[in-house]
């Protein structure tokens, strides 16, 4: 899930793969990805609060670098 949010720009889905993986990294004993995930999750919660217009962008699939107008991810 997590690859295919970051290849089709679906930020609400990339949060919400993050966001499960917490899970799995608590229950496997990896508690330094489980630090890392928690951080980079944190802010990304309330962009739609502390920055609107960044947050907007995230929605619209901007934060996806991509070298031609084809969509790589499979639907």
């Amino acid at each position: 899930m997590l690859i295919k949010a970051g290849r089709a720009g679906f930020w609400m889905m990339h949060l919400q793969a993050v966001s499960n993986g917490i899970s799995v990294f608590a229950e496997a004993g990896y508690f330094n990805y489980l630090r890392s995930a928690y951080n980079y999750l944190q802010p990304k919660i309330n962009l739609y609060e502390t920055h609107p217009k960044v947050n907007q962008k995230f929605v619209y699939g901007f934060d996806i670098v991509r070298r031609s107008n084809q969509c790589s991810a499979k639907q």
